[in-house]
């Protein structure tokens, strides 16, 4: 993770990298409430976000300290991964499941914006 800042004519420019990797693990089973022999998939979730810290508008807005705008994304290289998997006993899915993989897929990439003020 980097959160490196520089100045520059508009304000104090920040970006903040972070880069998760997660190795394989084992998928835990259901109807034995043991750690099975089969694998989940590693995977690996990279975001960036950007950001600039200005006082520009403050002689238009009165009591106005500063504005912060910064812009992101999460999952940057539309990584497509299941944090969670693991094998059924069945149970709440019905008797045909036993033994099937559930998995919760993980977020595709997202984009996001933030405004905020200090007066």
């Amino acid at each position: 993770m980097s959160k490196p800042s520089s100045w520059c004519a508009a304000g104090i420019l920040k970006y903040q990298f972070v880069d998760q990797y997660t190795s394989s693990e084992y998928l835990f089973n259901n109807g034995t409430n043991t750690p099975s022999h089969q694998k989940q998939p590693e995977y690996n979730v990279s975001n960036l976000i950007l950001g600039i810290k200005t006082t520009r508008l403050n002689p238009y807005i009165p009591t106005l300290k500063a504005v912060k705008l910064s812009v992101g994304i999460y999952n940057l290289f539309d990584a497509h991964y299941n944090p969670i998997e693991y094998i059924t006993s069945g149970g709440h899915f019905g008797g045909n499941s036993a033994g099937a993989i559930l998995a919760d897929p993980g977020a595709p990439r997202q984009y996001f914006m933030t405004v905020s003020a200090k007066f």
